[in-house]
């Protein structure tokens, strides 16, 4: 089993382009016997290849044993030398506790694995696991998407266990004498899972004992048409994306509205994949209903928000903006200083006393009594005009957007720089203002707009 963990992390390393030994790796670690088995086979291979690793346990306070589980990881973690983590969870009486665990153990999962600047994040589903969940799949009428089943690649998240059987993993637990806890609710059928582990799936393998097989081999042809479909994303991208940077995307809103609900599941997920900090929750077949009635049937400037991603539409084309600020609800007005940060872009203020042109127009020289008086940041409003200082006319800031091929997303994102009473003195890298043309040269400041 250690060469199938090790054949299965090679993978991962390749596909991320790096080296093992370079690897940086957290695991989600229960106290049970499938993470306790994933968790001792990591300590062996990172003996042999001394790539970093992490154990996390998350605390539910579900149970009596609950206490008993987390001393138990800590205890694993200082014998074994691993650096260890805990979360504890608390949970409302009325929620559904399988999904909200379930939704909080994933985005701490990947808050932690942030922070602690992992390659990957490793659970311990195993074959089991999947051919239960299957089942669930198909006895509630499933979308195709979701008959595939566990993923054992989600982003950061990888399922190296997938392909283990239960026994396998109950043989080496055996042949390393390794110990475990047993989660006592692992018994309690009220929830879901348990009952069709323990009840459902037994009755129904008694009356089809094909039944495994079925449920594997509709998982594959699902797989392949997921792989298709991807396939089709990658060769179709120059028709389907407009343009992207690090905080933005531009899609081509006449191509993704011809795309079944299932399928524009899967090409947000696509068109985020390599946005390693984000992650799309789980939603319901209705939310995703909305969202392409959205697409549809919104008007431009509209907004939707998936997870902590804005989808907004202006007129053929439509924005997913993955910046951590919320660029639609931007402060109006900030004050600009040295330590602004505004959409990943910086402001250098110097006090000069030379007089300089910026032919880019990512600098200006003003005197220092407008910059006292205050100048402040800004998004672009409609209609708003500026006194050029290359035309020597009130020129509409839309016409120099137009000039210069600004996308709309850009158009958002422009710093505007403005005086106390509002007038624009400074469109960074566009235009400066005609200001006054006599400056004190002891008495002047120098601003520089800078890309991050």
């Amino acid at each position: 089993m250690i060469n199938a963990i090790k054949n299965k992390i090679n993978q991962y390393t390749f596909e991320l382009n790096k080296s093992i030994q370079d690897l940086s790796v957290l695991v989600s670690f229960s106290a049970g016997i499938d993470s306790t088995v994933l968790s001792y086979l990591m300590i062996e291979l990172r003996a042999k290849y001394g790539f970093s690793l992490y154990l996390i346990h998350f605390n539910h306070n579900a149970h009596k044993k609950a206490k008993h589980m987390e001393q138990f990881c800590r205890s694993f973690a200082r014998l074994n030398d691993v650096k260890y983590f805990s979360k504890q969870f608390s949970f409302q009486k009325s929620c559904n506790f399988e999904s909200s665990s379930r939704k909080k153990r994933y985005s701490e999962l990947n808050n932690m694995a942030s922070q602690l600047k992992c390659d990957i994040i490793l659970t311990a589903h195993h074959k089991d696991d999947q051919i239960e969940t299957l089942y669930m799949k198909k006895i509630d009428g499933a979308d195709w998407i979701s008959k595939i089943g566990i993923r054992e690649s989600l982003g950061r998240i990888k399922r190296p266990l997938l392909e283990i059987n239960k026994a396998a993993i109950r043989e080496t637990a055996k042949d390393r004498s390794l110990s475990w806890i047993e989660d006592p609710t692992n018994n309690n059928v009220s929830f879901r899972r348990n009952y069709v582990r323990n009840i459902l799936l037994p009755e129904a393998l008694k009356k089809s004992p094909v039944l495994i097989d079925n449920l594997m081999a509709e998982a594959e042809t699902c797989k392949s048409r997921l792989v298709s479909l991807i396939s089709n994303f990658d060769n179709s991208k120059k028709i389907l994306i407009r343009n992207e940077s690090k905080n933005h995307i531009s899609i081509n809103l006449t191509e993704i509205i011809k795309l079944e609900i299932e399928e524009l599941k899967i090409f947000l997920y696509w068109c985020i994949r390599d946005k390693h900090l984000k992650y799309i929750p789980k939603y319901s077949r209705k939310f995703w209903d909305q969202f392409s009635k959205y697409l549809t049937s919104s008007r431009s400037g509209c907004k939707f928000l998936i997870g902590n991603i804005i989808c907004f539409i202006q007129r053929e084309k439509m924005f997913l903006i993955i910046t951590s600020s919320d660029v639609l609800n931007r402060p109006s007005l900030t004050k600009i200083s040295t330590n602004n940060i505004w959409y990943g872009s910086t402001f250098d203020i110097k006090n000069t006393n030379r007089f300089s042109h910026s032919s880019n127009k990512t600098k200006i020289i003003i005197n220092n009594d407008i910059f006292q008086n205050g100048l402040y940041i800004r998004r672009w409003k409609r209609g708003d005009k500026i006194y050029s200082a290359t035309s020597n006319s009130h020129v509409l800031v839309s016409d120099l957007f137009i000039n210069n091929k600004l996308s709309s997303f850009d158009k958002l994102v422009r710093p505007i720089v403005v005086d106390k009473q509002d007038k624009i003195v400074w469109i960074p890298g566009i235009a400066h203002s005609k200001l006054a043309e006599h400056y004190d040269t002891n008495k002047m400041k120098r601003l520089e707009w800078k890309l991050a």
